[in-house]
C-alpha cells in the first residue's frame, strides 16, 4: 500500500492515480479474508490516505 502512495503523488496522470486507488481497494478486500482485524484496520487507513493524496493532486 505504501508503494502505490508513493507511486500516486508522482504520477502526473488522474487515470493512473485511480487505477493506483482501485489495486488498493483490490488489496484491503482480498486482505480482510486473511489478516488479523488490525492489520486491516492499518491497510484500510492507508488506502484512506491514498484516496486523499488523489482527491488534493495539484492538476
Amino acid at each position: 500500500m505504501r508503494l502505490l502512495q508513493d507511486v500516486a503523488v508522482t504520477a502526473d496522470s488522474h487515470v493512473v492515480r485511480d487505477s493506483l486507488i482501485a489495486r488498493g481497494e483490490r488489496i484491503v478486500i482480498g486482505c480482510t479474508a486473511v489478516l488479523p482485524a488490525d492489520d486491516v484496520a492499518r491497510l484500510q487507513q492507508r488506502l484512506a490516505t491514498l484516496q486523499r493524496a488523489d482527491s488534493s493532486h495539484i492538476q
